[in-house]
């Protein structure tokens, strides 16, 4: 009896916590698979007041996605408060070959970070990078 309520203890806990890791997941799996967001920008050495231009690639399955829902790209110097995050929206509808693209100049020299937030195909992903502005 001891073992049966052991063996009957073990299954429902094993049961629940199946159920619990599949109910995390809040946004479904498009047919294609996840996207894939490759972050960049056009310059190795970052000026102030020299414009840069930062692209998310975004790719599914190995094929560009030129439908995203949202990019969004988040911009701060490292140290600043969250309220003083930038954030630009990219004209989603006029992707070239997956790509979005972001033009911004900086005026401070100093560490900075970007994220791409992109949602597409029922999926989001955000990548996230740093960068330097140097003095001339």
């Amino acid at each position: 009896m001891r073992k049966l309520i052991l063996l009957l203890s073990v299954a429902f806990l094993l049961t629940g916590c199946g159920v619990g890791a599949a109910g995390m997941d809040d946004m479904p799996m498009s047919e294609n698979g996840l996207i894939d967001v490759a972050l960049s920008w056009n310059s190795q050495s970052i000026h102030p007041n020299e414009m840069v231009t930062f692209q998310a690639f975004v790719t599914q399955s190995g094929k560009n996605v030129d439908d995203a829902d949202q990019v969004v790209f988040e911009i701060w110097k490292e140290g600043a408060p969250a309220d003083q995050h930038e954030k630009a929206s990219v004209n989603v509808a006029s992707s070239d070959n997956g790509r979005y693209k972001l033009e911004k100049s900086f005026l401070e020299v100093g560490k900075y970070h970007v994220i791409a937030h992109v949602t597409a195909r029922g999926n989001h992903n955000m990548p996230e990078k740093t960068f330097e502005v140097s003095a001339n």
